[in-house]
């Protein structure tokens, strides 16, 4: 299992107990290997289970961020 693997799978396991994920990603990928998926194929699982995920259609995006909010 890769590291990305282990994230999708923590990030749905709060999107089961009612956790609001919201992600913001580029629409393309710059790596070559990866250049023909778009990020939002990558995101539909995430997606379906009710991730809002935004995409910036016309830049390339490098970072990482993780805000956790108690909701007070």
């Amino acid at each position: 299992m890769q590291p990305i693997d282990e994230l999708e799978d923590a990030l749905g396991d709060a999107l089961d107990r009612g956790v609001k994920v919201e992600i913001i990603s580029a629409r393309n990928r710059d790596q070559p290997v990866y250049k023909s998926l778009l990020n939002s194929d990558l995101f539909a699982k995430l997606h379906s289970k009710g991730a809002i995920v935004h995409e910036e259609p016309f830049k390339f995006l490098h970072m990482k961020m993780i805000e956790v909010d108690d909701g007070k």
